[in-house]
């Protein structure tokens, strides 16, 4: 193999560590904001998941929802999307991914809702 295929190489090696470092190391800093209260209500009336965390975790958790509406957009097709509809969304999205400490939906920009339900040919 000739230098150039060896600088290739390198170049290749280099860009795969850092997307992979990206992918999985990047910590993205959460700015601790206050969660509004009739929400902490709503959750501990309406979501086992939340009710059973700590309250350290109770924090995270609604950090973590707050960062999610920053980051994206919940719209309706052709109906109205209220903050109970936001905050659910985001609770949604956050529970699955609530044990792995800095992962987040980079590819997600926004979530659509839509008044009914889908058949099993989504229409």
């Amino acid at each position: 193999m000739d230098a150039k295929g060896i600088v290739g190489i390198i170049i290749l090696i280099i860009l795969l560590v850092y997307a992979w470092w990206r992918l999985f190391f990047k910590k993205e800093i959460i700015e601790h904001k206050t969660f509004p209260e009739d929400w902490k209500q709503y959750l501990s009336t309406k979501v086992l998941y939340y009710q059973e965390l700590t309250s350290n975790d109770k924090d995270i958790f609604e950090q973590k929802i707050l960062y999610f509406l920053d980051k994206i957009r919940i719209i309706g097709a052709d109906t109205d999307v209220d903050d109970i509809d936001r905050l659910m969304v985001a609770t949604s999205g956050v529970i699955p991914i609530f044990g792995f400490k800095h992962w987040f939906y980079h590819n997600l920009d926004e979530v659509l809702l839509y008044k009914g339900s889908f058949n099993k040919d989504y229409e």
